[in-house]
């Protein structure tokens, strides 16, 4: 009999890409209904990061867009900041401060009524979303401002969103301090040897941030900037800050992620987290492994 996955649709997961990925996805939940084979639901979701379209114009190939659109959304939740996940906006975060209280008493029974009035407009954001969502006008119109932490092979670490008019400064050193990666033996590594990035950062409060903790800054100097005496610029690692210009370029060729087509910021955050993921599943010193 001919597995069903035997043909691989353009944006589909390989063989190779599920068996990676199978082992890192959470365990289904114990109770509720058996849950089924959630490589399509993925397959789904890869379909509309990678075109940009609309839920509804999802191929009958698929499992029902309610399905994906809900997966999607919890994975969202769950990657919001300060929900746990290992890469943290900076972005200064609020949910509104008024509790939704219930409108029954104790006394009234429970198919007498709604056991909760209905929320008012802007209480129903999820955990993490930022006031503005996110959203600003820039020199290029309104826009969203994408942060990211990279290695030295374009393999993503971190990102945050803010609104398009925030300051470069903004989400940096949050996002560097949830950098945290895993190595085979010893603690997880935090800090790297240098940290390279473009004249937008070259500002005391990141360099600062550098000297605490013994990373070297690779940040050209301005041209409002005096020349400081002892401190040196490394034109050799400079260079390798190429790598996360190209990782943002294959970023941007899902049209989920170029166009935006998501009012939440950490839903938009979810798929950029997605993307990066889909990255890392393609690049080729994992084969092997």
């Amino acid at each position: 009999m001919r597995s069903k996955y035997e043909i691989v649709e353009r944006h589909d997961l390989t063989e190779a890409e599920w068996r990676r990925l199978a082992p890192l996805l959470p365990p289904p939940a114990v109770r509720g209904r058996r849950p089924g084979d959630r490589r399509p639901i993925l397959n789904g979701i890869l379909w509309m990061l990678a075109t940009g379209a609309s839920w509804r114009d999802l191929p009958a190939r698929y499992p029902p867009w309610p399905t994906c659109s809900t997966r999607t959304s919890r994975a969202g939740s769950a990657t919001a900041p300060g929900t746990g996940s290992t890469a943290r906006s900076s972005a200064r975060c609020a949910r509104s401060t008024t509790p939704s209280t219930s409108s029954c008493s104790a006394s009234t029974p429970p198919s007498s009524g709604p056991t909760r009035r209905p929320r008012a407009r802007g209480e129903n954001v999820p955990a993490g979303e930022p006031p503005d969502h996110a959203l600003g006008r820039s020199r290029v119109g309104f826009s969203t401002k994408l942060s990211l932490v990279t290695d030295g092979r374009g393999l993503g670490l971190a990102v945050a969103v803010h609104a398009g008019q925030a300051s470069d400064l903004r989400a940096v050193p949050e996002l560097l301090d949830s950098v945290c990666v895993r190595g085979r033996r010893g603690a997880p590594r935090r800090y790297p040897d240098a940290l390279a990035g473009d004249k937008a950062y070259s500002f005391a409060p990141l360099r600062a941030w550098c000297r605490r903790h013994r990373v070297t800054a690779v940040l050209p100097r301005r041209d409002d900037q005096r020349p400081v005496r002892g401190r040196r610029f490394d034109r050799r690692r400079y260079r390798q800050r190429h790598v996360i210009e190209c990782t943002v370029g294959h970023l941007k060729e899902f049209r989920r992620i170029a166009q935006r087509a998501d009012k939440l910021a950490v839903r938009y955050r979810a798929w950029v987290v997605l993307g990066m993921v889909r990255l890392l599943l393609r690049q080729p010193f994992l084969n092997g492994a």
